[in-house]
């Protein structure tokens, strides 16, 4: 699949009624969305997002993060079912600082479902699904399962992928991080490649093979 084209037919095709021709929505209002946040590479947040607001009978999913100890959440990618523009304001208090914990989580609430994806570069990340129908059940184990797998896509993409970038300027024009893959030349301690970020606020210096995670180039 092209990485400019975002597949959704045979998830869409599941509904008792399709789209045709472009004239029929359905009758939930699901077989159409609108994002923010989803230039170049971040397009691959599209799917697993998509799949997690169906799963949890939600009209509005986002990636969120906030800085340790901070209050204000700041979207990094907003797939939004529910308006023609997405909306893009969050209450910060819709995750509560203290009940966040180190390792990843799912949080169940009348208004929708909150993953915790963990800490990264000193902020704490959250998939964040809200807008629930009034008549949507409880989840059931098997799609807090899917979702909890679906989340994980999502924090590798930030974390290994480094979707994770921001400009100085916050939100307003996201762009990635660079990366270069250089060899090392006279004067370093081998002959293998290490990929470099692209800065203070790109990935990690070095690529580590020790299963252990440590760095014993």
């Amino acid at each position: 699949m092209s990485d400019d084209i975002i597949d959704l037919t045979s998830y869409i095709q599941r509904r008792e009624e399709q789209v045709r021709d472009g004239e029929q929505e359905h009758a939930d209002g699901r077989s159409f969305f609108s994002i923010w946040g989803g230039e170049g590479e971040r397009s691959r947040f599209a799917l697993p997002l998509w799949r997690s607001v169906y799963l949890a009978g939600c009209r509005r999913g986002a990636l969120l993060s906030r800085r340790t100890g901070a209050r204000e959440l700041e979207p990094l990618f907003v797939l939004d079912l529910g308006a023609e523009e997405p909306r893009l304001s969050f209450d910060d208090d819709a995750i509560d600082p203290r009940a966040v914990e180190r390792h990843p989580s799912i949080t169940e609430t009348d208004e929708g479902v909150v993953v915790h994806l963990g800490v990264h570069r000193n902020h704490e990340w959250f998939m964040l699904l809200d807008d629930r129908a009034p008549d949507a059940e409880p989840l059931a184990e098997r799609a807090r399962t899917d979702i909890m797998f679906l989340a994980g896509e999502c924090a590798a993409l930030v974390t290994f992928w480094g979707l994770d970038g921001r400009p100085a300027g916050g939100i307003a024009g996201l762009q990635g991080p660079a990366v270069v893959y250089e060899e090392a030349g006279e004067g370093s301690d081998g002959g293998d490649e290490k990929a470099r970020g692209g800065g203070e606020d790109g990935p990690p210096t070095s690529v580590s093979d020790d299963p252990t995670g440590e760095d014993r180039s």
